[in-house]
């Protein structure tokens, strides 16, 4: 099992960012982050169940992100 905690700006949530909005630090686009995310949950999900986490989830209410990070292992 996998579980990924994906911060606003290193993965450019989607719901921040536009998809041809430019992340400074690593000098591409949202999309291309989404196109680079997605490629790597793909290869993770062949072998392991996977659970994204947002780091705006997370910050709302952490003990519901608990909770479901912690069903999901018990899966």
């Amino acid at each position: 099992m996998c579980i990924e905690f994906y911060g606003t700006l290193f993965h450019a949530d989607p719901l921040v960012y536009e998809c041809y909005d430019n992340i400074p630090f690593k000098n591409i686009t949202a999309m291309e982050i989404w196109e680079n995310d997605k490629e790597r949950i793909e290869l993770i999900n062949e072998k392991y169940p996977i659970l994204i986490i947002w780091e705006r989830e997370f910050l709302n209410n952490p003990e519901d992100t608990i909770d479901k990070c912690l069903k999901f292992l018990k899966k």
